[in-house]
């Protein structure tokens, strides 16, 4: 921190300086690496104390609640659409919108909705899911694990194109491979032109 006798000092110096030499203000604070605003408030009150390095600031955080902060209640009421299981299925931005018709008022904003529901953990998938009960028409994929050869065998379909200069076009051709799982080896291959 500067003291105040070199904050005049300073002062006196830069203006000495800008006016017998001539020299440009801007360069004259570049010599003395101090800001143009430091500059000026300096001139103006060179007793001031600077209020970033107040020894009666040093660990205190003063965090004033804006005005059009969430009261508890509104906080409480956005939390409580957010875990509501009617509205599992629907993003937070519809729930935004949605809360509008729900209570009549507007609650908060998405942005709002969206810190809120970070803050609570509840961004992403807020549906419970039970692995156990799958819907009508789905399948559980098995695990395919091998511990010897011709235990599990798998396929890949490779498509290649080439140009055939004689028809003029390009053509496919489609490449079915059967392959060991464990060992990795190529069971059987062909190539056809279609993919019946």
């Amino acid at each position: 921190m500067v003291s105040v006798q070199d904050r005049k000092k300073i002062v006196a110096l830069v203006e000495e300086v800008t006016k017998a030499h001539k020299l440009p203000l801007l360069k004259a604070l570049e010599c003395v690496g101090i800001s143009t605003t430091r500059y000026y408030s300096w001139k103006k009150d060179p007793e001031a104390d600077d209020k970033r390095t107040h020894p009666n600031r040093k660990g205190i955080v003063t965090t004033r609640q804006p005005k059009i902060a969430l009261t508890d209640e509104e906080y409480q009421r956005v939390v409580s659409v957010l875990k509501d299981p009617r509205f599992s299925d629907l993003s937070i931005s519809q729930l935004s919108t949605l809360s509008l018709d729900l209570f009549g008022e507007f609650i908060a904003s998405r942005s709002t909705f969206y810190r809120i529901a970070k803050k609570e953990h509840l961004v992403g998938h807020r549906k419970p899911s039970n692995p156990a009960e799958l819907p009508a028409g789905t399948y559980r994929r098995l695990p395919c694990k091998a511990t010897a050869p011709n235990q599990v065998w798998c396929w890949d379909v490779s498509i290649m194109q080439y140009f055939d200069r004689a028809a003029g076009c390009k053509l496919s051709v489609y490449i079915f491979s059967i392959i060991d799982l464990y060992s990795r080896m190529i069971i059987n291959i062909s190539a056809e032109a279609d993919q019946t």
